[in-house]
């Protein structure tokens, strides 16, 4: 990706309101503005995206059913003990196609590696919620809810 983006290690869980879907022990995150979607570990994204009723179709993307969006769950970034939320309205993206809308799962799978293990990457769908303040001089990210 050519964003910017800093590293949080071991301090990222994913949840819903019961209990853990996702990172167990904890996972290695990014946060990053040149990635437009979610992308974390295969079976972690398979286990959210089961999770919200998504199928898998082509190209390994996964869709939900549109009219299914307004009832599915938050899913919860825990990030160094702070939570943040995404609703569906936010991890849901209509896309129009030659047959009319289908809804796309934010959540990407892809194994991206670190030298901790498997990473997750926070892109444009968690921006769209959190604001992020890249210190570099400090080495560290600042965030906040988007108003």
């Amino acid at each position: 990706s050519s964003g910017i983006n800093a590293e949080y290690g071991d301090n990222l869980s994913l949840s819903n309101r019961r209990g853990t879907i996702a990172c167990h022990r904890g996972c290695d995150a990014v946060v990053d503005s040149g990635t437009s979607l979610i992308v974390g570990p295969v079976n972690d994204v398979y286990a959210i995206n089961s999770f919200i009723g998504a199928r898998q179709m082509w190209g390994g993307m996964w869709f939900v059913d549109c009219s299914s969006t307004d009832t599915l769950p938050d899913v919860i970034f825990e990030i160094q003990g702070r939570e943040f939320p995404i609703p569906s309205s936010v991890y849901v993206i209509p896309v129009k196609t030659s047959g009319g809308v289908m809804c796309l799962s934010a959540f990407t799978p892809q194994d991206v590696k670190s030298s901790r293990g498997l990473l997750w990457v926070l892109g444009d769908v968690f921006h769209a919620m959190y604001y992020t303040i890249y210190d570099v001089g400090n080495e560290r990210v600042g965030l906040a809810t988007s108003v």
